[in-house]
C-alpha cells in the first residue's frame, strides 16, 4: 500500500513542483487584475491537491494499521502501533514539506501584490492607520493571514488521519 501511495502521490507533487515554477515565472511588471487573477488561481490549485495528498497518508496509514491488527504470517514480526504512528507522522510531515515548497513562492507573490495593491505612504496617522486597515483587506484577500500549519489542518486532510490512526490504535489495544 505504501508503494501506491507514493505512486499515486507523484502527479500531485510535480504538480507543486510546477506551481512553484510557474509563480516565479509571472513577470514583475504586468496588469494588476490578471497577476492577482493568476496568483488566485495558483493559490486555490495549492490547496486543492492537499485533499488527495491527505488522503493518500490516510489511506496508507490505514492500511498499516489494520495490516498491524491481522494475524503475522509464521515467523513474521507484527506491526508495533507505534511503528503504524511513526509511519504516519513521516507521511503527514512529507507532505507538509512538499507543499511548503509552493506556499512559499505564493507568499512571496502575494506580498508584492499586497505591497502593490495597498502601500502605505501616508504621513499622518489617520492616513497611516486607513492605509494599514487596506493592507490587511487586502492581505486577507489573497490568503497572507494564514499559516503553514492552518493551511495544512483546513479541513483537516493531513493531520486528521494521523489523529484517526493513533485513536483507532488506542481503541483497539485497550
Amino acid at each position: 500500500m505504501t508503494v501506491w501511495a507514493v505512486a499515486g502521490s507523484a502527479p500531485a507533487v510535480v504538480a507543486l513542483s510546477g506551481i512553484r515554477s510557474l509563480v516565479r515565472a509571472l513577470p514583475l511588471v504586468s496588469d494588476l487584475g490578471p497577476r492577482a487573477d493568476e496568483y488566485l488561481r495558483l493559490r486555490e490549485l495549492t490547496l486543492g491537491l492537499l485533499p488527495p495528498l491527505g488522503a493518500l497518508v490516510a489511506l496508507s496509514t490505514f492500511a498499516l494499521g489494520a495490516a498491524g491488527q491481522l494475524s503475522p504470517a509464521p515467523g513474521a514480526a507484527p506491526v508495533i502501533a507505534g511503528v503504524v504512528l511513526a509511519s504516519g507522522a513521516i507521511r503527514t510531515l512529507l507532505v507538509g514539506s512538499v507543499f511548503a515548497i509552493p506556499r512559499h513562492a505564493l507568499r512571496a507573490e502575494g506580498r508584492v501584490l499586497s505591497r502593490t495593491l495597498a502601500s502605505v505612504s501616508g504621513f499622518d496617522p489617520d492616513t497611516v492607520r486607513v492605509e494599514l486597515a487596506q493592507r490587511q483587506t487586502v492581505e486577507s484577500q489573497l490568503g497572507l493571514n494564514t499559516t503553514l500549519l492552518g493551511d495544512l489542518q483546513s479541513g483537516l486532510f493531513i493531520l486528521g488521519p494521523l489523529l484517526a490512526a493513533a485513536t483507532t490504535l488506542l481503541v483497539t489495544n485497550h
